[in-house]
């Protein structure tokens, strides 16, 4: 569905497809939602086969980030580095017709389902395999310093804008003069690790950033006064983790303006992480496509992120809330799936993960009769007939007895989920795919 939080009723399209081969299984990855909305994701198909028979895979969308410093993750490519590593190539959304690339690093599961690190991936990254230590994200753990913090500039209004890490807003200086400069107050001695400076104009911008301790002494610590390259979004780590309080961005000669999306300094502050959340509530909206999701609000956070999938050990889709903020109504959910969530509390000191998962259970699935039987629905199965099912890998699950039909409901002692069937009469060995249900 369409919108920035899927929220509109509008009929939607599908575009940007595109099939990757891993483990012998071909991926469909497709695009929804609309480019211009933040909710742009991919979805996924998956099949033994070129040519089929493709299935659903019920964990879509699978690149999904609709929230965060830059948002939107759909319309690319899956492809193989040659370290190994595979990613996800996608388009994000700033405003009107302006877009970036983003990349994400792509794992499968157990059950090969395709997965995209969303996590805080507008944060600093490690490679794949840099870090071995991460299994559910390639995150650093480098919060943002600057976020929120108090800002000061030789000019212009909107200070707070270029902190506030959203691409769509933006301060910019009365005039691209040398020597206009904005200046982030982190309120403590932090350790700095890298600096992102983000531009709002494709020009070659010159600059420097300079870190301190105590506002008096300066240190440069990134010299661009002489760049020549257009590099809107430019990050730099520090080869050593520099100790300041205070950043500051200063224009070299950037022509007509200078101006920051955001001003963006990572790192950690000392003190302590907030406190776990402990308490999180879950209610399926009535299409059953979307759930409401609350929580306690936690001591020292100033954001969450609300981890959800459809297994407690299957997190991999995640919301970024900012602002104080306890609730969030996802919309982006598969109707008839049941899902989990949890909730990680952040500030700038790190992440406290609250190890409490809540079922969002569907509400089909609290209709659905007891018993050891499951309800599909078809046409061409006939009761007392034998049927070959597989799962969607191609193992297989068993032979079958149809025990009863009733017009097209059909009980078969088999477990939900999604599978591939195969009519024992049907000498062309043709496979169909066949979602089953409680």
């Amino acid at each position: 569905r369409r919108g920035d939080n899927n929220e509109l009723t509008e009929t939607p399209w599908i575009q940007g497809g595109w099939i990757f081969k891993y483990n012998g299984t071909y991926y469909f990855n497709y695009s929804a939602g609309g480019t211009e909305f933040r909710s742009y994701a991919d979805g996924n198909f998956m099949a033994k086969s070129i040519e089929g028979p493709w299935v659903y895979a019920k964990n879509s969308p699978f690149s999904h980030k609709p929230t965060g410093f830059i948002a939107a993750a759909g319309h690319g490519a899956t492809f193989k580095h040659t370290s190994g590593a595979i990613f996800r190539l996608v388009t994000m959304f700033v405003a009107g017709v302006q877009r970036r690339t983003g990349l994400f690093a792509v794992f499968f599961d157990e059950d090969g389902l395709m997965c995209a690190h969303n996590y805080f991936s507008d944060y600093p990254q490690f490679l794949p395999g840099k870090n071995p230590g991460i299994n559910d994200s390639n995150f650093t753990g480098w919060m943002n310093l600057a976020y929120g913090k108090t800002v000061t500039a030789s000019s212009g209004s909107n200070t707070g804008k270029a902190v506030d890490d959203d691409i769509r807003t933006e301060w910019s200086a009365a005039s691209g003069n040398t020597g206009e400069w904005l200046m982030v107050d982190m309120g403590k001695t932090c350790m700095v690790q890298g600096v992102q400076v983000n531009f709002t104009t494709f020009t070659a911008y010159k600059y420097v950033v300079e870190l301190s301790a105590d506002g008096a002494a300066w240190e440069t610590v990134i010299d661009k006064s002489s760049n020549s390259k257009i590099i809107q979004h430019e990050y730099t780590q520090m080869s050593a983790p520099v100790e300041a309080r205070y950043a500051r961005l200063t224009n070299k000669g950037a022509g007509s303006s200078f101006s920051q999306s955001d001003f963006r300094v990572f790192g950690n502050a000392p003190g302590t992480a907030p406190e776990n959340v402990v308490t999180i509530n879950a209610t399926r909206m009535s299409d059953d496509m979307g759930a409401k999701i609350s929580w306690g609000a936690s001591s020292g956070a100033y954001g969450y992120v609300v981890r959800y999938g459809i297994a407690p050990a299957r997190l991999y889709n995640c919301y970024e809330i900012r602002g104080g903020g306890t609730s969030v109504d996802i919309r982006s959910l598969n109707a008839d799936v049941d899902y989990y969530c949890t909730v990680d509390a952040f500030n700038d000191v790190g992440i406290a993960k609250s190890g409490v998962v809540t079922t969002v259970r569907s509400l089909t699935s609290k209709t659905r009769s007891p018993g050891p039987y499951t309800v599909i629905k078809s046409k061409s199965i006939r009761a007392g007939e034998i049927t070959k099912v597989f799962d969607v890998l191609g193992r297989s699950v068993g032979e079958v007895n149809v025990l009863r039909c009733n017009q097209q409901d059909v009980s078969v002692p088999v477990a939900p989920g999604i599978y591939i069937y195969r009519f024992d009469r049907d000498k062309s060995a043709a496979m169909y795919p066949l979602y089953l249900q409680r």
